[in-house]
C-alpha cells in the first residue's frame, strides 16, 4: 500500500469515527481493519471516548478523547510523573462535556480530534506498528487540551516526553571542568526535519553531517552529536531541548562524559575551542 493511498485510508477512517460513533463495533471489514490498526489499550481508550461521547449526545472531540486516555494507566502514570493527577484533570474535562450539554451546545475540537487519530494512525503505519495510547496522545493538542492540564499541571509535552522514554528527562549535569558530549535520542514523534534543523542550527553541523546524524539517530537509538568544553555541551543541551519542547516534541537531549557517550560527530565540535 503507498503512501498516498494509504494517508487517503487514514483521512476516511478518522472522518468515520467522527460520524458514526457505532463504527468501531460493527463488523464489516472496514471495522476490523480499523480494529487491527491499534493495540488493545488504544482500543479501549477510544471506546471509552466513544461512550463518554454517545451518553452525551455530542460529537466526539479532543475533549472526549483526552478522557479516554486518561483511563489508561500508562498514560495517567505518565501524568503524576509530570506533577499532575490525572483524576483531577478527567474532573475538569467531564465538567467542560457536561456544561456544553447542559447548554445543548458541543464541546468544540472536533476537527483537532479527527486530525489527532489521522495522524497516529498515519505515524503508526510508516512506523510499521499499531496504534498506542502514547501515539494517540502525541497527536492530540490545541489550547483545549492545555487548558484541561491545568496552568498548574503538566504540559502536554511533558506528558508526551514520559510516555516516548518511559522517564523524566535527564539532568544536564555534567563535570565542572573537562569535555562532555551531547547525546541525542531517537523516538516515535520528533521529527527528522526538526533534529536535522537542530543539529545545524545549535550544533553548527553542515547539512551532511547532520542528516548523517540524524540517520545515526534513528537507526541506531542514539548518538553522541557534538563534545564540548563541560559548560557549553551543558548550554547547547538546554538551547536543543527548548526548541523541542517550543515544538511539542519530546525529543531525549542530554549530557554524558565521553567515554560514556561513545564517538561524538567530530573529536571537538565546533564552537568548542581550541
Amino acid at each position: 500500500m503507498d503512501g498516498v493511498y494509504y494517508a487517503i485510508v487514514a483521512v476516511g477512517l478518522g472522518t468515520l469515527w467522527l460520524r458514526d460513533l457505532r463504527f468501531a463495533r460493527s463488523r464489516s471489514t472496514r471495522a476490523r481493519a480499523w480494529n487491527a490498526m491499534f493495540d488493545p489499550d488504544a482500543e479501549v481508550a477510544l471506546h471509552v471516548a466513544e461512550h463518554v461521547a454517545r451518553s452525551r449526545g455530542q460529537a466526539p472531540s479532543t475533549l472526549h478523547l483526552l478522557y479516554g486516555l486518561l483511563q489508561d494507566e500508562a498514560v495517567a502514570d505518565a501524568v503524576r510523573q509530570a506533577g499532575g493527577a490525572a483524576s483531577a484533570v478527567e474532573d475538569r474535562v467531564l465538567t467542560a462535556l457536561d456544561a456544553a450539554a447542559r447548554a445543548g451546545a458541543a464541546p468544540g475540537a472536533e476537527a483537532e480530534a479527527k486530525r489527532a487519530i489521522e495522524g497516529a494512525v498515519a505515524s503508526a503505519y510508516y512506523g510499521k506498528r499499531k496504534v498506542t495510547c502514547a501515539g494517540l496522545w502525541g497527536h492530540l493538542s490545541g489550547p483545549k487540551v492545555e487548558a484541561l492540564l491545568g496552568r498548574d499541571g503538566p504540559s502536554h509535552v511533558a506528558v508526551l516526553f514520559r510516555l516516548a522514554h518511559g522517564g523524566a528527562e535527564p539532568d544536564l549535569d555534567a563535570p565542572a571542568g573537562g569535555e562532555a558530549c551531547v547525546v541525542l535520542r531517537n523516538d516515535d514523534f520528533t521529527t527528522m526535519e526538526f533534529v536535522c534543523e537542530t543539529l545545524q542550527t545549535v550544533f553548527a553541523l553542515p547539512r551532511a553531517e547532520a542528516e548523517a546524524q540524524m540517520l545515526k539517530i534513528h537507526r541506531e537509538g542514539r548518538a553522541a552529536v557534538g563534545r564540548y568544553a563541560a559548560p557549553e555541551a551543558r548550554a547547547k543541551a538546554a538551547e536543543a531541548r527548548r526548541r523541542a519542547r517550543a515544538q511539542g516534541f519530546p525529543l531525549w537531549v542530554g549530557v554524558e562524559a565521553p567515554d560514556a557517550a561513545g564517538p561524538a560527530s567530530t573529536p571537538r565540535a565546533a564552537g568548542a575551542g581550541a
